[in-house]
C-alpha cells in the first residue's frame, strides 16, 4: 500500500487506485486524547470478562445500549491469531 498523500485530493485518488471504485476524503477533525478508564469502570474502552466457548474471555466496551447491556468486541482472531490487518472486525461484535 503507498504511503499516505500529502492532501486529501490525492490520498483519494491513491486509494482510488489501490481499491477501485469512487472514495471520497474529507476531513472531520481531530481526535480527542482519550482517559483510560479505571480497572472496574464501566465504560467505553474498559474490558470485562464474559463467557465464550467453555471459558471467561476479555471483552472490550465499546458502546453502552441499555442498562447494564454494552456493544462488546473480543477482538478478531483468524487460524486461531488476532487478525493483524482487521482486529477489530465489525461482524465480531456483540451485545452483551
Amino acid at each position: 500500500m503507498r504511503k499516505p498523500a500529502g492532501n486529501w485530493d490525492e490520498a483519494a485518488k491513491a486509494a482510488r487506485e489501490e481499491l477501485g471504485g469512487e472514495i471520497a476524503c474529507k476531513f472531520l477533525g481531530v481526535a480527542k486524547r482519550a482517559e483510560l478508564p479505571e480497572p472496574g469502570e464501566h465504560q467505553p474502552g474498559a474490558t470485562v470478562l464474559l463467557p465464550g466457548g467453555g471459558s471467561r474471555m476479555a471483552h472490550l466496551l465499546c458502546a453502552h445500549i441499555d442498562g447494564d447491556t454494552w456493544l462488546c468486541h473480543r477482538g478478531s482472531f483468524e487460524d486461531g491469531k488476532l487478525n493483524e490487518t482487521d482486529p477489530l472486525n465489525y461482524h465480531d461484535l456483540v451485545a452483551a
